[in-house]
Order: structure tokens, then C-alpha cells, then sequence
């Protein structure tokens, strides 16, 4: 963790597209997503979701996250943030037999 933090949630409204907040120099934000598991309907309350946080300050930021897609858009994501050089530390499946199937 930073040992300084001051992140204004304002711009990272616009560059997310979601709306988090910001928690003890902390900003935070999360969306849900949903999928179809043994017949049964799951969200984000079930753990099918991408979050993001960050710390530190306008200039020198930490970003900790996970993001949960399908296949296709994660590919996509993941090479947009490589291209940045974010690094990535796990690619990995929360569940089998989703619909449709979502990587973390």
C-alpha cells in the first residue's frame, strides 16, 4: 500500500465507465455480471463480478483488481493492459459449467 494516498474518484468515473467511491484514501468499484450455473441465475452477489482499486496518488498509482469475462473480452482486456504494462497474476475459472463461461 502507498504510504501516501489521494485518488479523486472523478476521473476514474469517466475512464471506467462505473461509479465507485472513494474509502479511506481507497478508491473503489465494482460491477456484477450474470450467468446461468446448474439452472440456476448468479450475480454479483454469487461472486460474478469486476472489481478495481486504487491507491497512491494521481501520478503513482497501485491498481489491485479482478476482472471477470467471457473468454473473447477478456482476451481483449487483457491484451489492452499488457499493451499498457499491467502486469497480469492469474488467469483462472471460479466455476464450471457456467453459461456463458466467464475467466477471471
Amino acid at each position: 500500500m502507498p504510504l501516501e494516498s489521494a485518488i479523486d474518484g472523478g476521473p476514474l468515473h469517466t475512464i471506467l465507465s462505473m461509479r465507485g467511491a472513494v474509502i479511506g484514501d481507497v478508491y473503489r468499484a465494482a460491477i456484477g455480471s450474470r450467468a446461468v450455473l446448474h439452472g440456476e441465475l448468479i450475480g454479483r452477489e454469487m461472486g460474478m463480478s469486476t472489481w478495481v482499486s486504487f491507491a497512491g496518488m494521481h501520478d503513482h498509482a497501485l491498481a489491485h483488481g479482478e476482472f471477470a469475462g467471457t473468454p473473447d473480452g477478456l482476451k481483449i482486456l487483457l491484451k489492452a493492459l499488457r499493451a499498457k504494462g499491467v502486469n497480469i497474476m492469474s488467469i483462472r475459472n471460479h466455476t464450471l459449467g457456467e453459461h456463458p463461461q466467464f475467466v477471471f
